[in-house]
């Protein structure tokens, strides 16, 4: 349920709670030889490099007009590139952003109607790399075909590229078409038009496999089952050009569960995943239950191409992802996840028997077999390090459990002996190299500890990824950070592996292409950079500090304390008590709340940084030095104070925490909720806000509660 409600969060904050959403597809795509990956950045365009991360260049740089970019595509045959550039149909530019961190699994799209170009790469044999050229122009009406990946394929012998159109028939349905790259004809290759439909070739590229869908009741044909959501969808699976070929999965019924609720997911949750010989594919369906609360089932089936026959093989009240068949086609590997949010990666064996691999931990992603299928790579959470739930008593600042991911890799014939290669961010996106034991990635250093401000209103410390490729033997990391603020993000991650000369080296790099540090300029410009990569001098001064230049440290610290808040003007009644600065923007948001929030803000950052560093001692001395300065205001001391109560609650500290709440913040929290019982209670109201002061009330009954 928690996983669930985290996707509607941020389905809600990232899309304006649109419709159909769809996921972002970043997976970097590698060369047939496996010497060269090419990948998408969201706001940066597209890129490649050799595997070792040398030779990074942008190959393309979005301009205002662009709305998505889609993960570029390898030709089979040769080193050619394409990948496509989403734009508004009557040429509009891009809205302004309002800011903010993105989802380290893929941002999330709503349906909206867009036009395309797909654009062209030559084979990069120059010194040089070379600049893609539009090679044509389509439409469709969801930006989730080019957000995730889904409108453009290479025919497998690089002579043509198929897509999908919505056309001039203004029916909103799409078709499946080819570009002749010599000739530049267009034909239709698929004999059907669908409210949605995503295309792919089998792995030997003799057959075209479309999976087409259609909205609610838009298709009424009964050869068209629905879906759990009352849309309807089905396998077919031909050659491109010949209508006569093309024949449907029998007894398909709905399609798997999408990870969304949207027909485009669902069509991507539900494509076959075919045997390298082409002669068997599996594919899932989903049986939703009678009643919404209820789980609906999940199976697992197998067609066998030259029989059509179409078998079922597992089943399971929950959802079934992440199907990988290994090279030589004796297993099928996928990743079970139940209604209660258990799961397990099991394989379908030759002799139709399928057995758990690991239950233990919370399996995130099955990234498949390596190239002689010998391995399995696959990713879980990693919760090393965090109190049992039964111990997490930090209410204001909880635990993310899903914050860090270990990748795992296990001999297929050993599966218990298996390896954690890498460990400490978010790891999304795996790929295996074609070639060898490698594969592409994204890595998010991501915040351990959120506040509630992150939570729920993204303000508080940002996650940040940059792409990279791992070798699995040697576990080293070959990054690909194209901004100064992925930099940053690499500096944190040494800095969390205790590498502090190697944390400072990313640092300075990111630095020298960073401008000074300035205060933000309204509130606005400070909700939205709150917890922006650039405002990285906490971590500096941690690093610093372990380095043992305590001086430069200091100077550090000074930095993000002068450039945290927006300068504030002078109260337009000076000499009243809490008088309300009239142009101040944050506390004329606010209210008589506001110089809390404020504090308590910045506070709890404080403590995000230091928590996602494993360095809650060294989070404890900052906030304690910060409460032992003088001339502290209560709003001031009270808030260092509530922020130094969850630290301790993470650190163990039980005994001081209990001597902090029992001194200093119960009596502080029971004023705010009767000022009258207070000696001096206009004072106490006015400086900390009182009984209107709500922020107050529900931070204090937190850090009251254990």
């Amino acid at each position: 349920m928690r996983n669930t409600f985290l996707v509607v969060v941020a389905v809600c904050l990232l899309s304006g709670c649109g419709g159909e959403p769809v996921r972002e597809d970043r997976a970097a795509d590698w060369n047939r030889s496996g010497d060269a990956v090419a990948f998408q950045h969201p706001e940066q365009g597209v890129y490649v490099a050799r595997k070792d991360g040398d030779g990074l260049a942008q190959i393309f740089a979005p301009d205002a007009k662009v709305l998505a970019t889609s993960r570029p595509l390898f030709c089979p045959t040769d080193g050619r590139l394409i990948f496509t550039a989403a734009y508004d149909p009557e040429g509009k530019p891009r809205p302004v952003q309002g800011g903010g961190p993105g989802l380290p699994e893929g941002n999330i799209v709503t349906q909206r109607p867009v036009k395309y170009t797909c654009w062209l790469r030559g084979a990069d044999e120059g010194p040089e790399p070379q600049a893609p050229k539009p090679l044509f122009h389509a439409a469709c009406e969801h930006i989730g075909y080019v957000s995730a990946g889904l409108a453009v394929r290479w025919r497998p012998d690089g002579k043509a590229v198929l897509f999908v159109d919505s056309g001039p028939q203004n029916d909103r349905q799409h078709g499946v078409y080819e570009f002749h790259l010599e000739t530049g004809a267009v034909r239709p290759v698929f004999p059907h038009r669908a409210d949605a439909v995503i295309f792919d070739f089998t792995p030997r590229g003799s057959h075209l496999v479309c999976v087409a869908g259609f909205h609610g009741t838009a298709h009424p044909d009964p050869a068209h089952p629905t879906t759990g959501n009352g849309n309807s969808a089905a396998i077919w699976i031909g050659h491109p050009g010949e209508d006569k070929s093309w024949w449907k999965l029998p007894g398909q019924h709905g399609l798997a569960a999408g990870e969304l609720p949207s027909l485009l997911e669902s069509l991507r949750a539900g494509r076959p995943a075919w045997t390298s010989d082409e002669s068997r594919f599996a594919s899932v369906r989903f049986e939703p239950a009678a009643t919404p609360e209820q789980p609906g089932t999940s199976s697992l089936q197998i067609t066998t191409v030259a029989q059509r026959e179409t078998k079922a093989v597992y089943e399971v009240k929950g959802t079934l992802t992440d199907l990988h068949w290994s090279p030589a086609a004796d297993r099928l590997g996928f990743l079970e996840r139940t209604a209660d949010e258990q799961t397990a990666l099991r394989f379908h064996q030759a002799d139709g028997t399928a057995g758990d691999l690991l239950r233990d931990r919370t399996i995130r992603r099955f990234a498949g077999f390596d190239a002689t299928g010998t391995q399995i790579a696959y990713v879980v959470a990693d919760e090393t390090g965090l109190p049992s739930r039964d111990d997490d008593w930090s209410f204001i600042l909880p635990p993310d459990r899903l914050a860090r991911d270990i990748l795992v890799v296990a001999d297929i014939h050993d599966l218990t002996s298996h390896r954690d290669v890498f460990s400490g961010m978010r790891v999304t996106f795996p790929a295996w190299s074609p070639t060898e034991q490698r594969v592409s990635l994204w890595l998010t250093f991501t915040p351990r500890f959120r506040s509630l401000f992150s939570l729920f209103l993204r303000w508080g410390l940002w996650p940040g990824d940059p792409a990279a490729t791992l070798d699995l033997q040697t576990g080293g990391i070959s990054w690909m950070a194209v901004t100064p603020q992925e930099e940053l993000q690499i500096g944190h991650h040494f800095l969390l592996q205790r590498e502090y000369a190697q944390a400072w080296h990313w640092y300075e790099k990111a630095n020298s292409r960073l401008p000074a540090r300035t205060p933000p300029t309204d509130l606005a410009e400070f909700v939205r950079s709150l917890g922006a990569p650039e405002r990285s001098q906490l971590f500096e001064y941690h690093c610093l500090m372990k380095l043992g230049q305590h001086e430069k440290a200091q100077a550090l610290r000074d930095d993000f304390e002068r450039n945290f808040f927006p300068v504030t003007p002078q109260a337009a009644n000076a000499g009243e008590p809490g008088a309300v600065p009239a142009s101040d923007p944050i506390l004329q948001q606010f209210g008589p709340q506001a110089e809390f929030v404020k504090r308590l803000l910045h506070d709890l950052y404080v403590a995000e940084v230091f928590l996602s560093l494993d360095a809650p001692e060294a989070g404890l001395q900052y906030l304690q030095e910060q409460i032992a300065r003088p001339a502290q205001t209560a709003v001031e001391q009270l808030s260092a104070e509530l922020a130094l109560s969850q630290v301790l609650l993470v650190a163990g500290r039980r005994d001081e925490y209990v001597r902090l709440c029992s001194q200093r913040i119960f009596p502080a929290v029971r004023l705010a909720w009767n000022p009258a019982n207070g000696a001096n209670p206009a004072a106490a109201a006015g400086t900390i806000g009182g009984g209107e002061n709500l922020v107050l009330q529900m931070a204090g009954q937190l850090a009251l509660l254990p």
